[in-house]
């Protein structure tokens, strides 16, 4: 399995950024203006000669998970000019109230989404589980 580079909440953090201040979220775009700015600090760190670019695949990655917690959703599909299928991406009404949720309990979430992706959980656990979650989203409120 490939080291993971970059950090995905941040890149989701990037997207969100993004959206609010009235940019055109599509993968392409996000992907440069991302790697733009990363290009941007490699010059002004001159010890941090080796940037790792952010690939289109990992910016689709994070917009898959963000349109999963319901914060974009898709405002239109276009055609490029080579005929490809081009996905503009919107926030949501509550995106910003969504994704600091998020935020706050995102190691939380994804140590309980890898015990449940890699094992046979029982009933017990999955309830143990699900107060967890429970108590997390009450938590919040």
């Amino acid at each position: 399995m490939p080291k993971k580079v970059h950090d995905k909440l941040k890149i989701m953090e990037y997207i969100l950024t993004l959206g609010n201040k009235g940019d055109e979220l599509t993968i392409y775009n996000i992907t440069k203006k991302l790697n733009q700015n990363i290009k941007n600090l490699k010059s002004i760190d001159i010890e941090n000669h080796y940037v790792h670019y952010v690939k289109e695949q990992t910016i689709s990655n994070a917009l898959k998970e963000l349109k999963k917690l319901k914060i974009l959703e898709v405002k239109s599909i276009e055609k490029t000019k080579t005929g490809k299928e081009k996905k503009i991406y919107k926030l949501t009404e509550n995106s910003e109230k969504i994704f600091e949720v998020y935020k706050k309990n995102y190691l939380k979430i994804h140590k309980i989404l890898n015990v449940i992706k890699s094992e046979e959980i029982s009933n017990d656990e999955l309830d143990t589980i699900s107060f967890i979650i429970k108590r997390l989203l009450k938590k919040d409120d």
